[in-house]
């Protein structure tokens, strides 16, 4: 969107807080968002320079956490929006997504043994539901508590997937200076109204 008054967008909620919905619904109002950091090369997404990797787009939704300082201060003047969602329903719809993840781990063609071990592998790099839940919360603490020291609160927008649609949508619009549509809807990974 060429007559915008910021610079970027970007969506820093964790995953399974509405982010694809969020995603949807900006560019339904006119802007060229990607939703995955992992859009991007890998030298891009790893040493955190996005400067330049990005100028092509209005922002980027689904992005890794920390990252939110690096982008304020690499992008001045941006949106930011910190999805949430209550903690039990988050760690639900996390453990249903990643199920599949951990059914379908490992190369194609492997014996029962070798899958047995990926998932074994897998498995270990899945944190436990209270480790999860505490580190979710310390980055939506985080968010909030940078925004109010740097005297930004302006440039963010705390949702929660629960709101009603139109709410969300009224909302989302308001902060990013557009006129309201209301074709906000939750999706699920397979890109599907609910």
């Amino acid at each position: 969107m060429e007559d915008k008054s910021f610079n970027k967008i970007f969506g820093i909620g964790y995953q399974k807080t509405g982010t694809k919905s969020l995603h949807v619904y900006i560019e339904s109002l006119g802007f060229d968002m990607l939703h995955d950091i992992h859009s991007l090369a890998p030298e891009v997404y790893t040493n955190g320079d996005f400067k330049g990797a990005i100028d092509d787009y209005d922002g980027i939704i689904n992005m890794y956490h920390s990252l939110f300082i690096e982008m304020d201060q690499q992008y001045p003047n941006s949106k930011f929006i910190l999805t949430t969602r209550d903690n039990d329903m988050w760690w639900r719809s996390v453990r249903e997504w990643r199920s599949a993840d951990y059914e379908n781990c490992g190369p194609v063609g492997l014996t029962e043994l070798e899958t047995a071990g990926y998932r074994g592998m897998y498995k270990s790099f899945l944190p436990t539901e209270n480790a999860a839940k505490w580190h979710k919360l310390f980055h939506e603490n985080n968010v909030i508590d940078y925004f109010e020291k740097m005297n930004k609160v302006d440039n963010l927008l705390v949702l929660d997937v629960d709101e009603e649609n139109s709410i969300k949508a009224n909302r989302v619009s308001e902060f990013l200076d557009c006129d309201t549509i209301n074709a906000y809807e939750h999706h699920n990974n397979s890109f599907k109204a609910r």
